[in-house]
């Protein structure tokens, strides 16, 4: 469906939906985002996807229609850019991953590795408060621009610090490790 968005397929796009879904692909102008999606997981019949430039999509699937036309029931895609400072991407990162938690959201921000650790690492908001961010010293094991992000209010004094690679500020997977 978002390769028949990108190449502006219409026809495509309403075998593959629905005339509704492709009315309001029109109407929302999804044609003229940035085509070059990375799929990262699918649940309860979405398919969730991020493009270079920022952008959430979020494509619903009757699985009882794979293969069949119409299986697409919904598409979304959210606005959204990379932060081009070191700072301010890691804690969009840290907000992403303390308040939204969604795998696609984090998966747009850094590496598969640096996902896959904080899924066993204590949330900054588990006191209560909010998050923040500064630049830091980078521990052993980390290479790039480090950033300590961490939890303001609330009862904890929690910390991390994430590596930012600075060659992909402004373009996805720039946080690279996590200690």
């Amino acid at each position: 469906m978002l390769q028949a968005i990108a190449a502006g397929d219409g026809a495509r796009i309403v075998d593959l939906a629905n005339l509704t879904v492709a009315q309001n692909i029109d109407s929302h102008n999804y044609k003229s985002r940035n085509g070059q999606w990375t799929h990262t997981n699918c649940e309860a019949g979405s398919c969730f996807y991020y493009n270079q430039t920022g952008d959430i999509a979020t494509v619903g699937i009757d699985t009882s229609r794979l293969g069949q036309k119409s299986a697409v029931t919904v598409v979304t895609i959210e606005g959204g850019s990379f932060a081009t400072d070191a700072v301010a991407y890691a804690q969009n990162l840290a907000t992403a991953w303390t308040f939204d938690g969604r795998y696609v959201v984090l998966r747009s921000l850094a590496t598969p590795t640096v996902v896959d650790a904080l899924a066993g690492k204590q949330k900054l908001n588990a006191g209560g408060g909010g998050v923040g961010a500064q630049s830091a010293s980078c521990p052993a094991g980390l290479s790039g621009t480090c950033v300590e992000v961490y939890a303001v209010g609330g009862s904890l004094t929690i910390s991390y610090v994430f590596a930012v690679d600075p060659s992909r500020l402004g373009k996805p997977n720039a946080v690279t490790g996590v200690a």
